[in-house]
């Protein structure tokens, strides 16, 4: 028996390819999300939720592997979090993939995959904002982590 809860909508015209990238997108959000210290459990977990295994995902998971290389992003995925947070910003709702807490500081932390794109450190910039003003007494710092890439951003006020 297959399992798939298509509860999104694609963007109008989208193709086979778009709307493939966008189910690895959401795999390994899905992924990073069930992480709690065990990789592979998490892409099992990943796996029974979607009910399958878009096409790309083992070799990005190669890539997040590595991420785990870097001890930055090795802190913040083990860090106390919570996931999928929706914060009100000032221009609507946003919903931060993961905010970790760090003694007096809270890492806003955004999954992207594909290009690096201004806009993406402009949407972490307005999450950090939200975020400060939910604990004004603790830095706020961005982080951007490009999956497919391999790739870790931080984001500063400047």
């Amino acid at each position: 028996m297959h399992r798939i809860k298509i509860a999104r909508k694609y963007p109008p015209g989208a193709g086979e390819e778009r709307i493939n990238r966008i189910l690895l997108g959401d795999f390994l959000h899905l992924v990073l999300y069930y992480y709690s210290g065990d990789l592979e459990e998490a892409f099992e977990r990943a796996r029974e939720k979607m009910g399958f295994v878009p096409e790309g995902a083992w070799e990005d998971m190669e890539r997040i592997e590595r991420l785990f290389d870097d001890p930055f992003f090795k802190e913040i995925m083990e860090l106390p979090s919570m996931r999928e947070v929706e914060v009100e910003l000032k221009d609507g709702l946003g919903k931060i993939d993961r905010l970790s807490f760090k003694e007096d500081k809270v890492l806003v932390v955004d999954y992207k995959t594909g290009e690096e794109e201004k806009e993406h450190v402009d949407q972490v910039k307005r999450y950090m904002e939200g975020i400060g003003e939910i604990f004004p007494t603790r830095e706020v710092e961005g982080v951007l982590v490009y999956l497919e890439k391999g790739i870790l951003r931080r984001v500063t006020w400047e």
